[in-house]
């Protein structure tokens, strides 16, 4: 598999938040920790995932278990992350996909950095191989009151990029609920944009999957 570095976007979008996606458990990869697969480039798939969201956005956050401490998941020095809290209200908080966005929006809604946003892109931590030019065409797209989702043969893929107008509904998911409730509700602001990028469908699930000759040649 061969990797590419997202240089192609010569200018980090400043109005997009991308959130990385990566506190939940990878039952499907084994016992291994898929975050810290290691990919040819030599970096963890996290932080090659984060290295590439870095060139792609100005602003970049990693979703991490409470207590989980970046330097342990090769990312870099000064990277900034979100905790997913274990506990709410003195009440187990069960981990999921719609926890880790939750909290990711729940930050987001209360940083000072929130005027500069008018979207944030949720992007997930196993997918590595989003090229530079899709990221490119999302962000252009992106505004505070749509929805943008990237689409590649007619299939739909990730990252979604959500308006602020949503961000409040996405505070409130849980569990692994994730975000097709909020995009089903909202169906009339979701806009696809058509991009030759097989790297948008492509999640790893298995050890197998970072070496498929048949997503090599998906993406030729």
């Amino acid at each position: 598999m061969t990797l590419t570095t997202n240089n192609a976007v010569s200018i980090p979008n400043g109005k997009v938040a991308a959130l990385i996606i990566a506190a939940g458990d990878s039952k499907r990869f084994g016992a291994a920790d898929k975050r810290l697969a290691k990919l040819e480039s030599g970096d963890t798939m996290l932080a090659y995932v984060y290295r590439q969201c870095s060139a792609a956005f100005r602003h970049v956050w990693v979703v991490l278990k409470e207590n989980e401490m970046p330097s342990d998941l090769g990312l870099p020095s000064g990277c900034q992350t979100i905790a997913v809290p274990s506990r709410v209200d003195q009440q187990e908080y069960p981990l999921g996909i719609g926890s880790s966005i939750a909290a990711a929006f729940r930050h987001l809604n209360t940083s000072s950095f929130k005027s500069e946003f008018h979207c944030a892109a949720v992007i997930l931590g196993d997918m590595p191989f989003i090229q530079a030019p899709s990221f490119h065409a999302l962000t252009a797209k992106a505004k505070h009151d749509n929805i943008v989702r990237p689409r590649f043969q007619g299939q739909a893929g990730h990252p979604v990029l959500f308006g602020a107008q949503y961000w409040t509904e996405l505070a409130g998911l849980s569990g692994d609920n994730g975000a097709k409730a909020v995009v089903a509700r909202h169906r009339q602001a979701l806009q696809f944009v058509n991009v030759d990028d097989g790297g948008v469908t492509y999640d790893i699930d298995n050890p197998q999957s970072l070496c498929s000759l048949t997503f090599v040649e998906h993406i030729r």
